[in-house]
């Protein structure tokens, strides 16, 4: 995947979760919350921390 598109992703991850946070939940739908953690979860799955818990 390209750096940019990889940074639009990212980009919209971080509207949702700061939606979420800040109480808008008018902003988004739950299909759309679903789609976040299902990418987040295979983001951490391909990009491990190794090291950090040793």
């Amino acid at each position: 995947m390209a750096n940019k598109t990889f940074n639009v992703i990212v980009t919209v991850w971080l509207y949702l979760r700061n939606k979420t946070a800040h109480g808008d939940y008018t902003a988004y739908s739950t299909e759309q919350v679903q789609l976040l953690l299902t990418n987040v979860q295979d983001f951490i799955t391909r990009h491990p921390a190794y090291g950090c818990c040793q």
